[in-house]
């Protein structure tokens, strides 16, 4: 069945080379009223190449579980979800209300193993992913062997507050969630250093990657810069 997101699940902007994302840092100066020279701290994240998905929660209960879909609504997932290893079905201490973002991907030596059985080979670990997680059968996606991340809150009520991205994580941590690797960066050197690095060794992964993701530390500027049709003007990938 059909599930509406909380809020929509917007796509980012990309920036391909340190050019580029010099004018993104521009471009938030400039909308906050700021000097060109401000610098401000991100976090950056390998950018997993999976399947979006919504998780929404009520008093620490799982109600539903979506796919991506369109941005606004998604497939319903949730008993696939929950076969999933390290997945909080229940969380303690939790918010009255929490909608978690997150990505659905398969490793890949695990990838590797499963197109060995199958007499119809998957083109590629997301497609993989993709097929797993949308199975009729919930037994058929514990066997897949599929991993999860989060990085973000699509909604929650007030009692879930934090100032940082960074806090975020961690709170998400300590419901028990799996997040993505992160690095806080403290200027623009240490982002492009960070990418730098990734690219390095992108290939050595258990897992596919397509860039890094930068997101504004402070969640106050974030808010005040809000959002495009588009996508998040605080977030960018690095590709």
């Amino acid at each position: 069945k059909k599930v509406k997101h909380m809020n929509p699940m917007l796509s980012l902007s990309n920036v391909f080379d340190e050019k580029e994302l010099f004018e993104f840092l521009k471009k938030i100066n400039n909308f906050l009223g700021l000097p060109e020279s401000t610098t401000h701290a991100f976090t950056a994240e390998p950018k997993i190449d999976g399947l979006g998905i919504s998780i929404l929660y009520k008093e620490g209960k799982l109600i539903t579980c979506a796919t991506r879909g369109d941005g606004i609504v998604g497939e319903d997932i949730t008993e696939n979800i929950k076969t999933l290893k390290n997945f909080p079905v229940e969380l303690q201490n939790a918010p009255k209300l929490l909608e978690v973002r997150g990505e659905v991907y398969m490793k890949h030596d695990v990838f590797s193993t499963l197109n060995e059985s199958l007499e119809k080979k998957f083109a590629s670990p997301r497609n993989a992913a993709a097929g797993s997680l949308r199975q009729l059968d919930p037994e058929i996606t514990k066997q897949r062997n599929l991993s999860y991340f989060v990085y973000g809150v699509g909604g929650a009520s007030e009692d879930f507050t934090y100032l940082l991205q960074h806090e975020m994580y961690e709170k998400l941590k300590g419901l028990g969630f799996c997040v993505n690797d992160y690095k806080q960066c403290n200027s623009v050197q240490e982002m492009l250093s960070f990418y730098q690095n990734f690219e390095s060794t992108r290939f050595q992964k258990n897992f596919d990657a397509d860039g890094i993701v930068y997101k504004l530390e402070d969640l106050t500027l974030c808010k005040r810069l809000g959002f495009t049709a588009h996508g998040p003007r605080f977030q960018v990938a690095h590709k």
